[in-house]
């Protein structure tokens, strides 16, 4: 790494790309300095950030054909009509990189977002106190057609390539799926999840950290998933007509960093709020921690620190957990 990279973290995260990709991101990077002046340049939730006063102003990302560009759900909401020719998410844009750069519209919403920070109130600390801020508290949401763009920014990210080839779909098949002609299997998957969602049938949510997309859960009523009824670990314990928790997909840059703790959260309220009697879940319990990239259905520490009981254990590492909702919140 250059001496240059080690000072600006920026500089590395342009650097891992290369092509139209990267020549993209310097454009954008180059208009956004300029849009915001006085921003500090840093890393948050591991994607491109511009601060002032320690507040961010805005995010950008790339991608493979787009950059994304996430001003906030306020910044989205100011601009809700100029932005309607891209694909969008609840705080996300996504801006093809083989299209002119709207230079005049980045720069409203920048200068909007600037505008916001600065009649913002002021967070005070404690004198001498040098800690960073705590992070934003996640926030879940279920997966809608108007956040679709969310997902596919999720399983783009680099390092979730296998998310990319299953599209959550691998529970709810019950052997192999030929697609039809034209399609790949990956392709098809994609499609019968976005019918899914376009039947207002939320497959998960997805997790947001100052409205950017940091991590998704795929959840839903057991018999939603029938590979669950032969699986050596996870076949039925009993009758009771739990949900399950079956995969999160959480990109690197946001490992480590409480997103999955997060999500868990939100999938217990919202298996919660739509009468499920219990939510079960099928981790890892490892001595020793492996490969995060292996960690899709979860560590057990994680679910045994919500309140989680193991019900049953088929195989050394896979324990079935489950909370019990008490009938009255339900």
């Amino acid at each position: 790494m250059t001496d240059a990279a080690e000072r600006n973290p920026i500089d590395a995260y342009v650097a891992g790309f290369s092509g139209a990709t990267r020549a993209a991101l310097e454009a954008w990077r180059d208009l956004l300095r300029d849009a915001v002046p006085g921003a500090t340049e840093t890393i948050a939730y591991g994607i491109p950030t511009l601060d002032l006063d320690g507040v961010h102003v805005l995010h950008f990302a790339g991608y493979a054909r787009h950059v994304g560009l996430y001003p906030t759900p306020s910044g989205m909401a100011a601009f809700d009509a100029e932005l309607a020719p891209y694909a969008r998410g609840k705080g996300s844009v996504r801006l093809p990189i083989d299209e002119p750069l709207p230079v005049g519209l980045v720069r409203r919403i920048a200068a909007h977002r600037v505008a916001e920070v600065a009649t913002a109130p002021k967070r005070r600390r404690a004198r001498g106190d040098r800690r960073a801020p705590p992070a934003p508290e996640l926030a879940t949401h279920p997966l809608t057609p108007e956040r679709w763009p969310d997902l596919e920014a999720v399983f783009g990210a680099k390092g979730c390539s296998m998310a990319r080839g299953c599209w959550c779909m691998y529970y709810r098949e019950t052997g192999t799926v030929d697609p039809p002609a034209g399609m790949t299997g990956s392709q098809d998957r994609r499609r019968r999840l976005r019918e899914l969602v376009d039947a207002d049938a939320p497959p998960g949510l997805i997790g947001y950290r100052d409205g950017v997309p940091v991590g998704w859960v795929a959840l839903a009523p057991r018999a939603d998933y029938p590979r669950l009824r032969r699986s050596p670990v996870a076949r039925a314990v009993d009758e009771v007509p739990v949900w399950s928790v079956v995969c999160f997909v959480v990109p690197p840059a946001y490992r480590q960093q409480g997103v999955a703790t997060g999500l868990l959260r939100g999938a217990i309220a919202f298996a919660r709020a739509h009468g499920a009697p219990a939510l079960e879940a099928y981790p890892l319990d490892k001595a020793t921690p492996g490969a995060d990239a292996w960690l899709w259905p979860g560590a057990m520490s994680m679910y045994r620190k919500a309140g989680f009981v193991e019900v049953a254990r088929r195989r050394p590492e896979r324990p079935v957990v489950r909370l019990v909702f008490d009938a009255a919140s339900t």
